[in-house]
């Protein structure tokens, strides 16, 4: 795996699989094109919702370049996500929930962190829960080494969210 990228090449790919999101997806795509860190491109598959998911997706794919819109029919998250790893062309994979709100920083701070510990082959973060009007409700953390997250894990507390990795 490298860091740097060929030209064209974007050195992350965002993966977002979508099953009637409708409702949030715009704020979602927006956090994600509004990132600090822009050398990337953003997988959205359509997991065959019935809303109004794949309208969205195609009007942002529209005028948006980065943007690999990927309709199918619906099958589950898992396959869904097999099904855009396997257009992923960037260096490192970032996942993102159709219903995620992204920290503009969070793609930079997160390469340069990789770039610094070249050991590190998943990253992830802590998460503020929002409700319906955008007012955190609560702040979930998680521990930073590697040891502790194993443990963590051992006692069943679970892992820092997927959306986050």
């Amino acid at each position: 795996m490298t860091l740097s990228s060929s030209p064209g090449k974007p050195e992350i790919s965002v993966l977002m699989s979508c099953y009637n999101g409708g409702r949030w997806l715009a704020e979602a795509v927006e956090s994600v094109l509004a990132q600090t860190f822009r050398e990337l491109e953003f997988i959205m598959v359509d997991d065959g919702s019935r809303d109004n998911t794949a309208e969205i997706i195609r009007g942002y794919a529209g005028r948006e370049p980065r943007i690999v819109f990927l309709p199918k029919k619906n099958t589950g998250l898992a396959d869904s996500l097999n099904s855009g790893l396997a257009l992923a062309r960037g260096a490192w994979i970032a996942r993102v929930d159709q219903d995620d709100v992204c920290e503009p920083q969070r793609l930079e701070r997160q390469l340069a962190f990789a770039r610094a510990n070249p050991g590190v082959v998943l990253l992830g973060s802590g998460f503020s829960e929002i409700n319906a009007e955008g007012a955190v409700i609560k702040e979930h953390r998680y521990p930073a080494g590697h040891s502790a997250l194993v443990a963590r894990l051992e006692r069943l507390q679970g892992f820092f969210p997927h959306s986050s990795a």
